[in-house]
């Protein structure tokens, strides 16, 4: 006998599930502190260099320094534009509870959502891969999505305490008409989907 569906929270919102707010407030403090240390750090190790350092050895150290810094702080700023757009969908859309399985060895950690006996999604995590399969995950069998099937959304672990922005694989056909919804969601713009990469 399989084990019944986890029951989704009747909140009109995913983020007002306690347990989602909470979730979503530690990815932001994460992705922002991310993107603070990758401009604070590289500063401090440049001044120790240009301070502890003579002639060639400060300029070769300081170049790698700041050109190691500059390339964590792109990598990191990528980010932050996901999160208005998670928080955004957080805001429109409830949480949906769907069985799923994970695709081992996958490089982009895709999942497969099954939304019916004849219909599934594949989704990946964006900007970054994230494992959501081992994130205190109790029932991996499950997966909460909040979103758009069709062009992608937020998902986590049953329980919505990590949410993370996940994207389809494919692309929605080009003829299909998005809902207000997904407009409010910032997931399409004039009744077309949207094909965001984060």
């Amino acid at each position: 006998m399989s084990a019944p569906t986890p029951v989704t929270p009747m909140a009109k919102t995913a983020l007002e599930h306690p347990a989602t707010a909470s979730g979503y407030r530690r990815l932001v403090r994460r992705r922002v502190l991310g993107f603070i240390s990758t401009l604070v750090l590289p500063t401090i190790a440049i001044t120790a260099c240009l301070t502890l350092l003579d002639g060639d050895d400060a300029i070769g150290t300081t170049v790698l320094c700041f050109l190691i810094g500059v390339t964590a702080a792109l990598v990191t700023g990528l980010a932050l534009p996901s999160m208005p757009r998670t928080g955004r969908i957080l805001r429109c859309y409830q949480w949906q509870a769907y069985p799923c399985r994970y695709i081992e060895r996958s490089r982009d950690h895709l999942i497969v959502m099954q939304l019916g006996p004849d219909d599934q999604a594949v989704v990946h995590p964006a900007p970054f891969r994230c494992d959501l399969q081992r994130k205190q995950n109790d029932q991996p069998t499950i997966i909460w999505f909040a979103g758009d099937p069709r062009c992608g959304g937020v998902a986590s672990p049953v329980g919505g305490h990590y949410p993370q922005r996940v994207i389809t694989r494919d692309s929605p056909p080009p003829e299909a008409v998005a809902p207000p919804l997904a407009e409010r969601a910032g997931l399409a713009r004039r009744g077309r989907y949207l094909r965001r990469w984060c």
